[in-house]
């Protein structure tokens, strides 16, 4: 894999999860069928079918595994860092190792890194002032994280109530719904990959020419 053509997606588990009967595992891109993963998807989907240059590198936060690619294959668990207190979250991660291959992935080289996580996975990823990226990064946040976002080394774009608003979309899905709009933005125009990190650029306007027709059928 060619990271510097590479994009790493880095989002969340879900509560929801669904597996063939006949079978005993599933890919874990397809194991999660919560609002936020099956929003980030369409996305992905519609970022894989364009063959623009570039590969996407999906990685979930997991309660019950760790961070996962979305290629691995995973049986149905019932594990989330959801409703966690602070230091239950800590022990949970360190126990199934996230800070460190958080660290690790995020260190290496990429196009870009987006990340969808709520408090409480940013939280369990340890991400920080001392985050090293290997390249631009990009966070869809709550109030929490937009107050924070002076001392984490990435763009932070609102993904609040207003955005929910904005996107026709409830909060819980609202961060899938935004990065799959922007994947599929990306997969037509490639070139404004190196143009996202600047605070200037109006990202939520452009979120906004993305037809949800096209998302669909991409789906």
């Amino acid at each position: 894999m060619d990271r510097s053509r590479t994009i790493l997606v880095l989002s969340s588990c879900t509560g929801r999860k669904v597996i063939d009967p006949r079978s005993s595992k599933a890919r874990a891109e397809r194991l999660y069928v919560g609002e936020q993963h099956r929003r980030l998807m369409r996305g992905v989907n519609a970022f894989r079918a364009a063959d623009c240059g570039y590969v996407i590198d999906l990685r979930i936060l997991s309660a019950g595994f760790g961070m996962v690619a979305g290629s691995r294959r995973l049986p149905l668990y019932d594990r989330s860092f959801a409703g966690l207190e602070g230091e239950a979250i800590d022990e949970r991660s360190a126990e199934v190792g996230i800070p460190g291959a958080v660290a690790r992935v995020l260190s290496r080289d990429h196009a870009l890194a987006i990340l969808l996580l709520g408090e409480d996975y940013m939280r369990a990823a340890a991400i920080g002032p001392t985050t090293r990226f290997g390249g631009p990064a990009i966070a869809f946040g709550g109030a929490a994280l937009s107050r924070r976002s002076a001392s984490l080394p990435l763009r932070v774009v609102p993904a609040t109530k207003s955005e929910a608003r904005r996107f026709s979309c409830g909060l819980v899905g609202l961060k899938g719904e935004m990065g799959g709009r922007l994947l599929a933005l990306l997969s037509g125009e490639p070139s404004l990959i190196t143009d996202l990190p600047d605070s200037d650029i109006d990202l939520l306007g452009m979120l906004d020419r993305v037809s949800t027709r096209s998302l669909e059928v991409a789906a």
